[in-house]
């Protein structure tokens, strides 16, 4: 990834995520917005693409300032990038409070379908004695 990228970049196979801390919303999107830019002309040069469609920004912060905050807006290319209150990364979902709501959400569904499973099967799983 080039050089010039000013941010945290975390990368893992085909995902990657650019990070940047700071506490004023203007200058964190302004960074994110040149970095993005950076990123995708590395992209570019090495024939490699950026798929507009699946990157999303996220906001961390608490609650009262999230609602207080509407001018944190990162673009590429005068594009708009989709801001997100919920973000996945690597299986793990986030979301913007960093409450853990959302991983404790995500978990009882996927155990809620798991036992709705073994209770269809519960006839044949049945324990011989």
């Amino acid at each position: 990834m080039p050089m010039s990228v000013k941010c945290k970049l975390l990368l893992y196979a085909d995902d990657s995520a650019l990070l940047v801390a700071g506490k004023d919303p203007k200058l964190i999107a302004e960074k994110l917005s040149n970095d993005l830019k950076s990123c995708h002309d590395w992209l570019v040069d090495n024939k490699l693409s950026l798929h507009l469609g699946k990157t999303e920004c996220i906001l961390f912060s608490t609650k009262r300032k999230i609602k207080l905050e509407n001018d944190f807006k990162v673009f590429h290319n005068s594009t708009p990038i989709k801001q997100v209150k919920h973000v996945s990364y690597l299986g793990l979902t986030l979301d913007d409070t960093l409450s853990g709501e959302s991983i404790i959400t995500n978990i009882i569904k996927k155990a809620s379908s798991r036992l709705k499973f073994l209770y269809r099967y519960k006839s044949i799983l049945k324990e011989k004695k």
